[in-house]
């Protein structure tokens, strides 16, 4: 697995908080064995363990571009909309042209032209876990293409839109289903 490894300056409200992504620290994973101190051939001891799944988490992750955090995960104000929305991923700041990786590996969804946020690649990572990367100027995927963490996905783009007031960045964000989760674990 590539592993990529940045400072993000969170620029959202409230602040200036440091945090480092890398491909390794979001990892979750699990010493679950089945039939563990049971006697061989007891097939009722297999059957009990192999009906709890072991506990998973999201995969390990990495920035899909390296920038500051120009929004973070949560509430924001808007000025592009004039109110308070949902900000359910994060900005980061990027330059026009730049590449854009795979946060993990996986199967490509969608490829999508959005009005408001430009490309939109969404990608699912397994076990329920799916992240989508917007705001490219052009994609290099498509859909039901199987890709590895840190595989080039695009290039970003202009300022899509809904978020014209950032300058070039890539918006990223996470899902567990169809929860938002914050890409950088906080």
């Amino acid at each position: 697995m590539a592993s990529a490894t940045g400072t993000l300056v969170n620029g959202g409200r409230g602040g200036s908080a440091r945090s480092s992504v890398s491909a390794g620290n979001a990892a979750h994973s699990s010493n679950a064995r089945l039939g563990t101190g049971s006697p061989a051939g007891s097939s009722s001891s297999l059957v009990a363990a192999a009906a709890v799944p072991p506990a998973q988490g999201p995969p390990s992750l990495q920035a899909p571009v390296s920038g500051a955090v120009l929004a973070g995960f949560g509430w924001a104000y808007s000025p592009v909309f004039g109110d308070w929305q949902e900000h359910a991923g994060i900005d980061l700041a990027a330059s026009i042209g730049q590449r854009v990786v795979a946060p993990a590996a996986g199967a490509v969804l969608a490829v999508r032209r959005d009005s408001l946020w430009g490309w939109v690649v969404s990608i699912a990572l397994g076990d329920g876990y799916s992240t989508n990367v917007s705001a490219l100027g052009s994609v290099s995927v498509r859909s039901g293409q199987a890709i590895h963490s840190g595989e080039v996905i695009g290039a970003v783009g202009s300022s899509p839109p809904a978020e014209s007031n950032l300058g070039p960045h890539v918006f990223w964000q996470l899902f567990s289903g169809s929860r938002p989760l914050n890409p950088l674990g906080g």
